[in-house]
């Protein structure tokens, strides 16, 4: 499985660099895991979406006006 690794590491295929895709298996990629130094890579496309600004109302004060 491919792994990226966020923290530079030494695998037993020699040393990783930080932002660098590395294919390691068994035992390794679980201490790697536990020890927060690689995370999963999925080959899926990132996509990002542009969210619309929110745009809040302050409440009135005093009392709604018909009462």
């Amino acid at each position: 499985m491919k792994y990226k690794c966020i923290r530079g590491v030494v695998t037993s295929k020699g040393p990783v660099q930080a932002g660098d895709l590395v294919d390691i298996e068994g035992h390794e990629a679980k201490v790697f895991l536990a020890q927060g130094k690689i995370v999963p890579h999925h080959e899926e496309e990132i996509r990002t979406t542009a969210v619309e600004q929110i745009v809040t109302q302050t409440p009135r004060r005093g009392r709604p006006r018909g009462s």
